[in-house]
């Protein structure tokens, strides 16, 4: 929540992030899904902003939380 904010956290869970920097992100509807694939460029900026982690490379969308 911290990075992605409130609203895109209450309808996502974090899953698991590969070695090669995939991430993969469980989300509660497709239409998420898709405004989550819009934003996917500001996300990565954000998400790869926080100093101390491995850089994600990309994010995979998978229906479910």
């Amino acid at each position: 929540a911290t990075v992605v904010g409130p609203q895109i956290a209450g309808v996502t869970l974090a899953r698991s992030v590969t070695h090669d920097g995939t991430l993969f992100v469980a989300v509660r509807t497709n239409g998420w899904m898709n405004e989550l694939s819009l934003m996917e460029p500001e996300l990565m900026r954000k998400l790869n902003g926080v100093s101390g982690r491995p850089p994600i490379r990309r994010i995979r969308y998978v229906l479910g939380v």
